[in-house]
Order: structure tokens, then C-alpha cells, then sequence
């Protein structure tokens, strides 16, 4: 029996906020999945977010888009620094095992 591939999952969005003056902040973020169109809040794969609230969201600059879209598994989350960097790493602790820096916010 053929194993089936999972599909990659990647971080298209994250919500504008503030960064933390006192360290890391785990932040929440948009998704999309490789084998369809949807976005998702983080990993609700259950309840799609239609596209035009995604352009209202990106609109009012409170979507704001990853440029270019990067990968994330079920065991991270996205992260920002009180440097306002975001990146992706570990859920449970920013500091271990591989971390990605995605850009840092203007």
C-alpha cells in the first residue's frame, strides 16, 4: 500500500500587533495548504477564511503578507521578537531546534 504524501502547510499571514517590550511573543498567523487555495487561521484546517476577508484584512493592514510564503510544520508557530522580527520556530519554545527568520516589520 502506497503511503500518501502529507501536503506542505505554509504561513501566508500574520496578524499585525505590537511587539512584546519584555521578549518573544508567539503571534497568530494565516495558512495554506500546497494542495489547495484555502487560508486557514493557523492550523483550523476546518474552517476556511474566505478570500475577501483576506483582502479587507490586508486592506486595513491588519493581515499583514509573508513575502515569500514559508513553510511551517504542525509543531511550530510564528513567533516575534521584541526586535519586531517575525519568525517561525518551535511552538513551545522559540529558542530550540530549527528556527526561521521571516523578515523583520518596518
Amino acid at each position: 500500500m502506497e503511503k500518501k504524501e502529507e501536503s506542505r502547510i505554509y504561513v501566508t499571514h500574520y496578524i499585525n500587533c505590537e511587539p512584546s517590550k519584555n521578549g518573544w511573543i508567539e503571534i497568530f498567523f494565516i495558512t495554506r495548504k500546497d494542495c489547495d487555495e484555502a487560508h486557514y487561521l493557523g492550523f483550523e484546517f476546518n474552517s476556511p477564511i474566505p478570500d475577501d476577508v483576506i483582502r479587507k484584512n490586508e486592506e486595513r493592514q491588519y493581515y499583514v503578507p509573508t513575502t515569500p510564503i514559508v513553510e511551517i510544520s504542525l509543531s511550530q508557530s510564528v513567533w516575534m521578537n521584541e526586535k519586531n522580527e517575525i519568525w517561525v520556530a518551535d511552538s513551545e519554545n522559540p529558542f530550540i531546534g530549527k528556527r526561521e527568520r521571516v523578515f523583520s516589520v518596518m
